[in-house]
């Protein structure tokens, strides 16, 4: 299995627990796999696991917001369309804001600049 498959459980495990909250522990119950086998997918740890959640999550925003935005129609419509689409992405409120949970301890001093880069995406776009 690739890293790809493991990035929807580690995106829930870093929502809600946040970067220093998510211990390797919680990670292979939530993953069923052993420490071992989380350093095999991920030989950079955690950080690397938070990397490859990042990539995943600028994929999305392009699918997200750069589509609908780029598309044809008025404003009002595409952003309406872009709300629509974020809504769902977080279930209606229900999902915490990751890239904000990666904004808090020691994860800020790790990922501030890539977490940057990914807003800076949206606010673009917008």
């Amino acid at each position: 299995m690739s890293q790809q498959t493991y990035v929807p459980t580690l995106l829930n495990l870093f929502r809600q627990f946040g970067y220093d909250g998510v211990t390797l522990s919680k990670i292979s119950q939530a993953t069923g796999l052993g420490k071992a086998s989380l350093y095999h997918h991920f030989p950079g740890g955690k950080e690397e696991m938070v990397e490859t959640v990042l990539a995943s999550l600028e994929k999305g925003l392009e699918q997200i917001i750069l589509e609908v935005v780029q598309s044809e129609g008025d404003a009002l419509t595409r952003l309406q369309q872009m709300c629509d689409r974020l809504s769902k992405a977080y279930e209606q409120g229900q999902k915490p804001c990751v890239l904000a949970a990666l904004m808090l301890g020691s994860a800020k001093d790790i990922f501030q600049e890539r977490v940057q880069i990914l807003l800076q995406l949206w606010i673009n776009a917008i």
